[in-house]
């Protein structure tokens, strides 16, 4: 179990690190991960965003009025709570496609819909996953939103995410990666 605990703190410091030095630390802003009902003051929920369209034959085990209050991106927003994306991967890939589309539709590959009342619009689930993300991680002062001055990450995409079919939003292509101001992929 040691060696265990060991392994936690390596992996863990570089990240803790890099906060110390850049100085983003201010104070502790506690993950609530798992569809937790109620957070906590100052506690970010980070709740699955995949998971509706990877797992969706699963929940038929959970039944629906479980799925009305699991991956609870509306009540979150509704109630004033900065909601993050989250995943505890391996339950299903995290590319951030398809947890917008996740998010937005509700609905799984097998074409079921669990927990439509929980579905939220496109630009709440950008925001989710970008200022929401980096205000999780305390880290909203420097990404998150294109701003000057801010880390210049971004993709831009083949498709307009706000127009294109919601149940394609996990095809739109990546035409180009850009990192600190520069490219690293181009279609």
């Amino acid at each position: 179990m040691a060696l265990a605990n060991d392994q936690l703190k390596d992996l863990a410091r570089p990240r803790s690190q890099r906060q110390a030095d850049a100085h983003f630390l201010r104070a502790e802003r506690h993950q609530i991960g798992h569809d937790a009902i109620h957070a906590a003051a100052g506690a970010v929920p980070a709740a699955f965003t995949s998971y509706a369209y990877y797992n969706s034959d699963k929940f038929n085990f959970y039944g629906e009025e479980l799925m009305k209050r699991c991956m609870a991106y509306r009540s979150f927003l509704d109630a004033g709570i900065p909601v993050a994306a989250g995943s505890d991967f391996s339950p299903g890939p995290f590319d951030p496609r398809m947890a917008i589309q996740g998010m937005v539709t509700r609905t799984g590959w097998d074409g079921k819909t669990w927990g439509a009342n929980q579905r939220i619009s496109v630009d709440e689930a950008l925001r989710v996953n970008t200022i929401n993300g980096a205000y999780n991680s305390h880290e909203e002062a420097i990404k998150g939103s294109i701003t000057a001055g801010k880390l210049a990450d971004f993709v831009v995409l083949s498709d307009d995410l706000f127009t294109v079919a919601k149940e394609k939003i996990r095809d739109i292509q990546i035409v180009r990666t850009v990192v600190g101001g520069a490219t690293v992929y181009q279609a």
